[in-house]
C-alpha cells in the first residue's frame, strides 16, 4: 500500500488528477453499485418474505383442501346413504301406492254398492210415497163416503138439509148422483138442462119420489136405467160434473205417461245429468192438450147402469160396454186439459219438474190434492178390476 502511495506520489500533476477522476468514477460506480446491491439486497429479502408467506399461504390452503376433501368425502358417504334410504323409500311409496290402489278399487265397490243401495232406497221411498197418496186418497174418498152416510138427508154439494122448498131432494136419473135442487139449479145452466117425462130412459133431473105411485112404478124404489145419449152429452163444450173425475184421471195420466217416456228416451236426461229443454216441455204439452187426436178414442160407456168416460188405458177401457165417442169428445178434452193446468200449475215447466221429482205422482196432484180437486167433489167408483189401484 504504502509502495502504491509513493509511486502515486512520484507521478505528475496530470497524472494524478486522471487517476484521481479515475478513481472518482469507478468509487461512483462502486457506489452505485452498491446502492444496486442493497436494492436487490432488500428486493431480495422482500421476496423471501413473500416467499416465507405465500409458502405458510400455501400450507394454509393445503389444510383447507384437506380438510375440504375430508368434508367432501364425509358428504359422499352422507349422500350414497340418502340414496341408500331413498331407494328404500321409494319402495317403500311403491308398495303404498299398491295399497292405495287397492283401497280405491275397494272404494269404488263400495261406491257402487252404496249407488245401488240408494237407488234401491230411492225406489222403496218412490214406492211408499205413492202408498201413501194412494192412502190418501183412499182416506179422503171415505171421509167423503162417511159424511154421505153420516147424514143421507144432506145435500153433497152444499151440505145444506134437505126440505121441500129451494133444497128438495133431487137425483140425477142417468147416474144416481143426489143434490138439492138450488145446487143443481146452478149446476144445470151449463150442462143444458132439458126435463122430461118418467118413463123416458134418457138424461133427466127427477125430483125425489117416497112412493112407488108418485113415480108410477109398482115397486118402493126408484130404477136408474142406462140412457141415450142426448144433446148434452153430444153437443156441450165442456165435461158434466160427473165425468170430471174420469176425465181428470185420463188427462193427468197421459201427460204422465207421454212426459215420462220422453224423459227415459234420453239416458242423460233419465239420469239427472241433464234435463228437456224447456221448448221440448211446452211442445209435449200442447200436443197432449192441443191435439184432438190425443183423445180421439175417447168416449162415454156405461157401467153397471152409470154413465164413465172410457179411454184407452184407462180402467174404464176392459170393461164390456160400447164406447159412444166422436162428436165434441176430443175438443171437450181439449178444453178440459188447457184448464187443469191452469188450475194446478203456473206453466209447462212446473209439471215436468214435478214429474221429474214425482214420477207416477201427477193424477193424485191433479185430481185429489185439495178439496176443490175434482175426484174429492165429484168422486167415481171403481170398476173392480182397479179398486185397489185407488
Amino acid at each position: 500500500m504504502n509502495f502504491y502511495f509513493q509511486e502515486l506520489v512520484n507521478l505528475p500533476r496530470e497524472a494524478l488528477m486522471a487517476i484521481i477522476l479515475k478513481l472518482r468514477r469507478e468509487n461512483s460506480v462502486l457506489v452505485n453499485e452498491n446502492r444496486e446491491m442493497q436494492i436487490l439486497k432488500h428486493t431480495l429479502t422482500h421476496k423471501e418474505v413473500l416467499i416465507k408467506s405465500y409458502s405458510e399461504l400455501q400450507k394454509h390452503n393445503n389444510a383447507i383442501i384437506d380438510s375440504k376433501i375430508s368434508e367432501i368425502a364425509v358428504k359422499k358417504i352422507e349422500i350414497s346413504t340418502g340414496n341408500t334410504k331413498i331407494r328404500i323409500k321409494c319402495k317403500e311409496l311403491e308398495l303404498v301406492e299398491r295399497e292405495l290402489s287397492l283401497k280405491m278399487s275397494e272404494c269404488n265397490e263400495l261406491e257402487r254398492k252404496i249407488d245401488l243401495i240408494k237407488k234401491d232406497l230411492h225406489d222403496k221411498a218412490e214406492q211408499v210415497r205413492e202408498k201413501n197418496e194412494t192412502i190418501k186418497a183412499a182416506d179422503q174418498r171415505v171421509k167423503i163416503l162417511e159424511s154421505q152416510l153420516d147424514d143421507e138427508n144432506c145435500c153433497s154439494i152444499c151440505f145444506a138439509k134437505y126440505d121441500e122448498s129451494e133444497n128438495a131432494h133431487y137425483c140425477i136419473k142417468t147416474c144416481g148422483h143426489q143434490a138439492c135442487s138450488q145446487c143443481l139449479d146452478n149446476i144445470l145452466p151449463k150442462l143444458n138442462r132439458r126435463v122430461f117425462s118418467p118413463d123416458m130412459k134418457i138424461f133427466c133431473i127427477l125430483p125425489r119420489f117416497t112412493s112407488a105411485q108418485e113415480f108410477g112404478e109398482d115397486s118402493g124404489s126408484i130404477r136408474l136405467e142406462a140412457p141415450a145419449l142426448d144433446s148434452e152429452e153430444g153437443g156441450n163444450w165442456h165435461i158434466a160434473p160427473h165425468l170430471v173425475c174420469d176425465a181428470c184421471r185420463i188427462i193427468s195420466a197421459e201427460i204422465n205417461k207421454r212426459m215420462n217416456f220422453e224423459i227415459n228416451k234420453f239416458p242423460s236426461v233419465k239420469s239427472g245429468k241433464k234435463e228437456l229443454s224447456e221448448d221440448r216441455v211446452i211442445e209435449i204439452i200442447e200436443e197432449i192438450c192441443d191435439d184432438p187426436k190425443t183423445f180421439k178414442d175417447a168416449g162415454l160407456k156405461v157401467i153397471d147402469g152409470v154413465q164413465r168416460i172410457s179411454a184407452p188405458g184407462y180402467e174404464t177401457d176392459q170393461v164390456s160396454g160400447v164406447t159412444q165417442g166422436g162428436m165434441m169428445w176430443p175438443h171437450r178434452f181439449i178444453t178440459k186439459c188447457n184448464q187443469m193446468i191452469e188450475n194446478s200449475f203456473d206453466d209447462e215447466w212446473e209439471i215436468y219438474k214435478y214429474i221429474r221429482n214425482n214420477p207416477s205422482g201427477l193424477v193424485y196432484k191433479m185430481c185429489y190434492q185439495d178439496e176443490k180437486a175434482d175426484c174429492v167433489r165429484f168422486p167415481v167408483s171403481s170398476v173392480a178390476k182397479y179398486k185397489d189401484e185407488l
